[in-house]
């Protein structure tokens, strides 16, 4: 299959849509935000995705330590009413965020505010209140957004460093703070193995008590039993089946029905690889396999499409790329790059914008650290590639 064919198979795969911007936190300011007062300490990648080992708030919580960097941003009284104002065009599809509150340096989280689906929606602010029992002193404000369209599952997440104050006498919170839930974490180390199935908005295994939407039913893995049926239970326990006479296990339900001795040898689970759609949410590597060279004693059949996990209904149009004369292997040749337009401040890359720091460019322009973002057809004009240091273009 030829690697054209490969990025097509990943797009429709992950439902990804070409986009040139993400979304990230205005108000309150985030930590080293280009629109914070420290310009020199600014991050133009706010709008990129957290990497698969990055620290929750991209770990600029020790800027807590700094009185400058530090600084709140935005002060709340307890019990006060107020909205978060995101920047940005693409909202991949929407999606499910989560408003939360860290007090011990982002070391936990609590969430304050849970939207599941359409979150965020451009020019549109997400309201929140917070609880008349926060503690009172600096804290932490995190916005945290898993996308419903960014081709592969990733986790979002600014942070502000803010203040709370002593609310007015206001009415005593129906959840007491200390009984509010962790704020959801997917798609990274951090999240102990959860992972969110793409093209959904996800449903979080537990909200809190202020919520709104509905979310996608089944669309978390490993991430609770809230989130849906992680695993089935029997409607009712009624006793198992005898076991057979024969002590020798057999793979459960993995040989088709025949009646030969339970003795015999066990049948593979399958003729045919299972299609990719068995593991929903699940990172798919798509392997391009060469075909066999036709036999010289027959007549050439068209070639078909290489065998994958995912298979397309036609092979890409494309021809496959040139092979190299001085070891005859085939490579792919990268499109020339366009004139140099410096570092990405939006998340997107290619067209003469490269990623900042270790970031790569996938196939599809978005800056990121995921196998995706830095495998196979990663663009090492415009930033890293997996196992290389990034490569800068060469004028």
């Amino acid at each position: 299959m030829h690697t054209s064919a490969i990025f097509l198979a990943a797009a429709l795969i992950f439902g990804s849509s070409p986009v040139t911007a993400h979304m990230e936190m205005s108000s309150p300011i985030p930590f080293r935000s280009k629109f914070g007062a420290n310009k020199d300490k600014a991050d133009f990648s706010m709008t990129s995705p957290l990497g698969a080992d990055q620290a929750l708030c991209k770990g600029y919580a020790v800027d807590l330590a700094d009185p400058a960097l530090g600084a709140p941003t935005a002060t709340f009284k307890q019990g006060e009413a107020s909205a978060v104002e995101l920047a940005g065009s693409a909202a991949h599809g929407g999606g499910s965020c989560q408003l939360s509150l860290s007090t011990d340096g982002a070391k936990t989280f609590t969430v304050i505010q849970s939207i599941m689906g359409g979150c965020p929606a451009t020019g549109v602010k997400l309201p929140f209140t917070i609880p008349a029992d926060a503690p009172v002193g600096k804290a932490i404000f995190s916005w945290s957004w898993v996308a419903k369209l960014s081709g592969v599952p990733e986790f979002y997440q600014n942070c502000a460093p803010i203040e709370i104050t002593a609310g007015a006498g206001s009415a005593a919170a129906k959840t007491a703070f200390k009984d509010r839930p962790a704020m959801f974490v997917a798609n990274i180390n951090a999240g102990n193995g959860c992972k969110t199935v793409a093209s959904t908005d996800p449903l979080f295994p537990n909200p809190g008590p202020d919520v709104t939407g509905t979310g996608t039913p089944d669309s978390t893995i490993n991430c609770g039993t809230s989130s849906g049926p992680a695993s089935p239970a029997p409607a009712s326990p009624a006793p198992a089946s005898p076991a057979p006479a024969s002590p020798a296990p057999a793979p459960a339900s993995s040989a088709p029905a025949s009646s030969a001795p339970a003795s015999s040898a066990p049948a593979p689970a399958s003729s045919a690889p299972a299609p990719a759609s068995s593991a929903p949410g699940a990172i798919i590597s798509i392997i391009p396999v060469a075909p066999s060279p036709p036999s010289p004693s027959s007549p050439s059949p068209a070639p078909a499409p290489a065998s994958s996990s995912i298979s397309p209904s036609s092979p890409s149009a494309s021809p496959p790329p040139p092979a190299n004369p001085s070891n005859g292997t085939t490579t792919t040749t990268p499109a020339t790059p366009a004139a140099d337009s410096g570092t990405s401040t939006d998340g997107s890359c290619g067209a003469g914008k490269r990623c900042p720091g270790s970031n790569c460019c996938s196939a599809l322009g978005f800056c990121g650290t995921t196998p995706l973002h830095c495998g196979t057809g990663c663009q090492r004009a415009f930033g890293a590639c997996a196992g290389q240091s990034r490569i800068r273009r060469r004028n």
